[in-house]
């Protein structure tokens, strides 16, 4: 691994950046940024995409919400981005870029439910990818 990927120091610093990923997510299960003004004259955090990001992160690493060190964190952050999946497929609001944040949440949705085989969050990706 140290040959493809990196120094002995790249192990530690994955990990201490999904430790301060794991402090910043909220009690209800997402990320949020900073309060970003839009185009329409609305505001928007971009939650759906920080937090498909965040999720992609702790997946790439192994941790899914069955398994691993950041179980719980992840299973949040799954759990939060499937309630905010609209009937439409459409996952956030649809404002501002929101076809990044819907996007990068499908992936999310997407790579955990090819994962797990998890029925449920196939069925969301697949609403996802549908909108």
């Amino acid at each position: 691994m140290r040959e493809a990927y990196g120094a002995q120091g790249t192990e530690k610093a994955v990990a201490s950046g999904l430790e301060w990923l794991a402090r910043q997510q909220q009690p209800d299960g997402h990320w949020k940024g900073p309060l970003v003004h839009t185009e329409s004259g609305g505001d928007s955090t971009y939650s759906a995409g920080l937090t498909g990001l965040a999720v992609l992160a702790f997946l790439g690493e192994g941790h899914t919400p069955r398994s691993g060190a950041f179980a719980p964190v992840v299973k949040r952050g799954l759990d939060w981005l499937a309630a905010e999946q609209k009937a439409s497929g459409l996952v956030g609001p649809e404002s501002g870029n929101y076809l990044y944040n819907h996007g990068i949440a499908a992936l999310a949705l997407l790579e955990a439910g090819l994962l797990l085989r998890d029925e449920t969050l196939q069925t969301a990706a697949a609403m996802a990818i549908a909108f």
